[in-house]
């Protein structure tokens, strides 16, 4: 406490928010056979949106500091007006195999975050726009029998919309006033930010090959190369051309293993069994390269590699079906993301023998049951 008395309060937290949209949008694309084996596709969107949000926040029996709203919550409009062109090029050189070479745009609306006091990042971002470059194989293999697809595309990032961690959170120098707006000694505070640029570079593979009548099998793998491409240490942020953006894995795969065979057991009908494997590779949580050695309290974390196999045994009817399955075989712990918090983690810094904490957001553990399914009519 502050130690003011607010003898009218009868609460200790009084804040609102509603946000409406109003939007209309026109879209379309022409097809274009320009030979036997050539197409030109052109298209796009166009889109009028506007936004308005009102908000506003008050604690009104222990802070002073605070903004108070005298008429009422403060409302913020935006428009946003955009065109999003699409052009794409595809080439069969035979029935089997296609070539395709696409170019994309495209455009996420701006905002307004939920922020207390005077933060560095601005009240409203704006919006960010995403270029694609895109070029691709599609083909099937021996007489049908196999799938093989290939994708390798170049995405242009600008002004990327990104939840940080308000620099003017940090404590103001001993020399200074006690507050400094947008500068230091304000609320510790999340909000969107337009950080800069960044780009991702991707190449992406899937096969998939009838071994049998009976087998089946497919996998699929992506390598990824998610970079930010500006310095933000002017914006009070320690983050450098070429750091990875967050919770993007460079590596992804998946594969799996089909088999279906008809039986007799209760009439006509098909045993079946899949089993399935993915994985995941290793991502940081945050953008920002702050050490987690206790001088930051929200650090920058490794999410861990992880890997995660299902398996479904099952009999099949024409109306109905009975499985047996096994989720997460190995009970396998995948960290999707870590939130270390800023209260959480850095309470160790605060609390004798006790340890830093973070919260993990993680898969479902092992689970195993019997499913039934009956189908009713047509």
């Amino acid at each position: 406490m502050d130690g003011v008395e607010y003898p009218d309060a009868t609460h200790a937290w009084d804040s609102y928010s509603d946000t409406n949209w109003d939007q209309w949008a026109v879209f379309g694309e022409v097809v274009w056979h320009a030979t036997d084996k050539m197409d030109v596709t052109i298209g796009g969107r166009y889109f009028d949106r506007d936004t308005d949000n009102e908000y506003y926040v008050q604690r009104p029996n222990t802070r002073d500091d605070l903004v108070t709203y005298p008429d009422g919550p403060e409302v913020y409009d935006t428009n946003d007006t955009e065109f999003a062109p699409k052009v794409a090029v595809s080439y069969n050189f035979t029935d089997d195999v296609m070539a395709y070479a696409l170019y994309t745009e495209g455009y996420r609306p701006g905002g307004t975050n939920r922020i207390r006091g005077e933060p560095f990042y601005p009240n409203q971002y704006e919006p960010d726009t995403m270029t694609n470059y895109e070029m691709g194989v599609r083909s099937t293999l021996a007489e049908g029998r196999g799938r093989f697809n290939a994708t390798v595309f170049y995405m242009d990032w600008e002004d990327y919309q990104l939840e940080l961690v308000d620099p003017s959170n940090q404590p103001c120098p001993a020399e200074g006033p006690n507050r400094i707006p947008r500068t230091c000694g304000q609320p510790w505070q999340v909000s969107i930010g337009n950080a800069g640029d960044a780009h991702i570079l991707g190449v992406n593979m899937e096969l998939d090959w009838a071994l049998s009548q009976s087998w089946t099998f497919g996998m699929n793998a992506e390598w990824l190369e998610a970079e930010n491409d500006t310095d933000l240490d002017d914006q009070g942020l320690d983050v450098e051309d070429g750091d990875e953006l967050p919770t993007v894995a460079d590596w992804t795969g998946a594969a799996w293993l089909n088999y279906e065979q008809p039986v007799n057991w209760f009439g006509d009908n098909t045993f079946f069994g899949r089993l399935q494997w993915s994985y995941r590779g290793e991502s940081n949580n945050i953008l920002e390269n702050l050490p987690a050695d206790g001088s930051s309290a929200n650090p920058q974390l490794e999410n861990p590699e992880s890997d995660v196999g299902d398996l479904i045994l099952g009999l099949r009817g024409d109306t109905w079906e009975v499985s047996a399955f096994v989720n997460n075989l190995t009970d396998e712990r995948a960290v999707y993301t870590i939130d270390s918090g800023a209260f959480e983690w850095a309470a160790a810094s605060s609390v004798d023998g006790r340890p830093h904490t973070q919260k993990n957001y993680i898969n479902r553990p092992r689970e195993y049951g019997v499913r039934l399914i009956k189908r009713f009519g047509g």
